[in-house]
């Protein structure tokens, strides 16, 4: 073969192996990866596996022995080289090297096939594990089960097969340090005893045997050991599958895109037809992919993270299936299964909200200038804090040997913490009661709670603590009279999420310099952070200054990519100041990012501004249909008032009573009467 017509073979898979690589670039986002890179950065320092507890107090008592030790360590490097925007890179590289394994798989399972065959069967195979394409250690099974299905297919086939039996005894050895996913490869190696064909030679089970007996002999290099598989067993089962979504076994309802948010089920049915049609064209399954078929449904039965396994496990099948189809036009399948990845990753797989293309950090999710600010503030001790703050907190302030802020809890699930710890962990942010009584058996010296949860309300009337920061996301509290406690919140410190809502209690000049004067302590703690220009604006456009609101709002549009919320909150401000246009744009920015009641809402707001009723009543619509019940009164009321002004009373006189109901009071008084309606 020649070099063109080499360029010729490669070109499609370069295509479409590439955008979906492309398509796995995105704002670090995962609460689990920080506590890796705590994890890894401690086993650099102390030169051991095993090492005490200190991050997490309510662990102090206990010594811990990471089993994905190699990952953590590679991360933590990685991180160190190119800062973690370098991670950010890891699932991209992860996609090319899963397609290079895939193309030579599916060339020694449908050599005859044509190419675009085994390119759509793997672009396929990579859709539906797309979602699983994230910086942390499991990255390793998304590469090393194709890798391990195409070594233990080439055992006998090759005529060394000493050299790939040693091959998977070493793929054993170094998986086992990488991911849990390494229990996997023995039965990806009994599987190779059902092909018929090697019955038909002397010896047939030899290799395979031996192959197997130094598989499970390899999976013993993991540092649990014996118990690696106790563990792993133990990490499936408990409250960990009570909260996180992942971990819960499937339900229809995951195949559902509407339900779901997620484009798997489209990929997965798309599998089961390109299966059914190889059927009806003479494509029988062989044993082995009927076993592999069978291990990937129980995977997927097990829990919700295996979809992709499941997937990548029937390649070599579908690439037989789709061969069959002979009729169609090879060049436009070519094009179509190579812009699959590119489709699926840039659109339908958007659907997450935290899950935007870029490089860097999400700072819509992550504790960043949370973890600034008590830096900063240098009040040590116990800090309350949720399960998904924790990793980032580790990370950033958990440096052996005895860190000055410790946590609570962080991303690891039972068995680390007992499911005791876990459940009352999780619960005391929702539950007051529930933090009372953990608060008992536990000392708390600082608290960082997101703003929504009544825990932050519960502490906010609580005369013990007082409001040493806030962000767009969270709130601190600290002790009143630690030092700490110098410069307390009390205009800007608040619990509520609509900063346009916090600062409408600035209507004298006085509130107006005690905001003033708040900005600028926090400014002292975390400068540049976005939220401060918000919040000057704000102060801005409340306290007469509006020539120092305008620049900021525009400025805090162009970093909607890492937080839409800063778009958001920058065009409520803008159209505060009258000024629709800037308002418009920021609006814009932040939709095109992100699609929930808070910025439908802004939408509709925009639309009232415009004077387009019919469009305001629609996004209003949609807005209070995606809050369901939990709609807020004052964007029931703002539904009511667009469906007023677009002709449709009836439905205007039952969203304003529903405001009312929900604690609108004298505005939904009102708008009743302005309707006709005696409330």
């Amino acid at each position: 073969m020649g070099p063109l017509s080499r360029a010729r073979a490669w070109w499609p898979w370069l295509f479409g192996v590439g955008a979906f690589a492309a398509g796995r670039v995105h704002l670090l986002y995962d609460s689990d990866l920080p506590w890796h890179l705590h994890v890894g950065r401690t086993v650099a320092r102390t030169g051991q596996l095993d090492n005490p507890e200190f991050a997490a107090f309510s662990l102090w008592h206990r010594s811990f022995r990471s089993q994905e030790w190699l990952s953590d360590l590679l991360f933590y490097k990685l991180s160190e080289w190119g800062g973690v925007e370098a991670l950010c890179l890891t699932p991209a590289l992860a996609a090319l090297a899963a397609g290079l394994v895939l193309r030579a798989l599916t060339r020694d399972e449908a050599p005859e096939g044509p190419d675009w065959a085994r390119l759509g069967a793997s672009l396929l195979a990579l859709s539906v594990a797309a979602m699983r394409f994230q910086p942390r250690p499991h990255l390793v099974d998304l590469v090393a089960v194709p890798w391990a299905v195409l070594a233990a297919r080439r055992l006998d086939a090759s005529p060394n097969p000493a050299r790939w039996a040693l091959g998977l005894v070493l793929t054993q050895a170094l998986w086992a340090q990488l991911h849990g996913s390494f229990v996997l490869l023995p039965a990806v190696v009994a599987i190779t005893w059902l092909d018929p064909a090697r019955r038909l030679k002397a010896g047939w089970w030899r290799w395979p045997l031996v192959t197997l007996a130094g598989v499970c002999l390899a999976a013993l290099s993991n540092p649990l050991h014996f118990g690696a598989f106790q563990n792993i067993v133990t990490h499936a089962g408990g409250d960990a599958t009570r909260f996180i979504d992942e971990m819960q076994p499937a339900r229809w309802a995951d195949l559902d895109p509407a339900l779901s948010g997620s484009p798997m089920g489209l990929w997965w049915a798309a599998m089961l037809l390109v299966l059914a049609a190889g059927a009806v064209r003479g494509v029988r399954p062989r044993p082995a992919d009927l076993a592999r078929f069978l291990l990937g449904l129980a995977l997927f039965a097990t829990a919700r993270r295996f979809f992709g396994l499941a997937a990548l496990l029937n390649v070599a099948w579908m690439a037989r299936a789709l061969g069959a189809q002979r009729e169609l036009p090879a060049t436009a399948m070519a094009w179509l299964v190579a812009t699959l990845g590119l489709v699926s990753q840039h659109t339908l797989a958007r659907a997450t909200a935290y899950e935007r293309v870029g490089y860097g950090i999400n700072r819509g999710f992550l504790p960043v200038e949370s973890v600034d600010a008590i830096a900063a503030l240098n009040h040590p001790g116990h800090l309350w804090n949720e399960y998904a703050d924790g990793g980032w907190i580790e990370y950033r302030l958990g440096a052996a040997p005895r860190p000055r802020v410790s946590v609570l809890i962080d991303g690891r699930t039972p068995p680390y913490f007992d499911a005791d710890l876990f459940f009352a962990a999780r619960l005391s942010a929702a539950e007051p009661a529930a933090w009372d009584a953990l608060s008992r058996r536990y000392t708390f010296d600082h608290i960082l709670v997101r703003r929504a949860q009544p825990l932050c309300v519960a502490r906010l009337h609580d005369p013990a603590w007082v409001i040493a920061y806030v962000d767009p996301l969270r709130v601190y509290f600290v002790p009143r009279g630690s030092a700490a406690a110098r410069h307390p919140l009390r205009v800007l410190g608040s619990c509520e999420t609509d900063l346009t809502a916090v600062l409408q209690r600035l209507n004298t000049p006085t509130l107006c310099a005690e905001a003033q004067s708040e900005l600028g302590a926090l400014s002292t703690l975390t400068p540049g952070a976005a939220y401060l220009d918000l919040v000057a604006a704000a102060i801005g456009a409340r306290c007469g200054a509006p020539e120092r609101a305008l620049a900021p709002l525009a400025r805090r549009c162009d970093d909607a990519y890492q937080n839409p919320g800063l778009a958001t909150a920058s065009a409520w401000i803008a159209l505060e100041l009258g000024q629709n246009t800037l308002a418009a744009r920021c609006g814009a920015e932040a939709l095109a990012r992100e699609v929930n009641p808070q910025t439908l809402s802004l939408a509709g707001a925009l639309a009232v501004a415009a004077q387009d009723y019919p469009l305001a009543r629609d996004r209003y619509a949609d807005a209070v249909a995606r809050a369901g019940d939990d709609a807020p009164w004052g964007l029931r009321l703002d539904y009511a008032r667009a469906l007023a002004a677009s002709g449709d009373t009836a439905e205007a006189l039952d969203q304003a009573r529903r405001a009312q109901v929900t604690g609108a009071g004298a505005r939904a008084v009102q708008l009743l009467r302005a309707l006709g309606a005696a409330p």
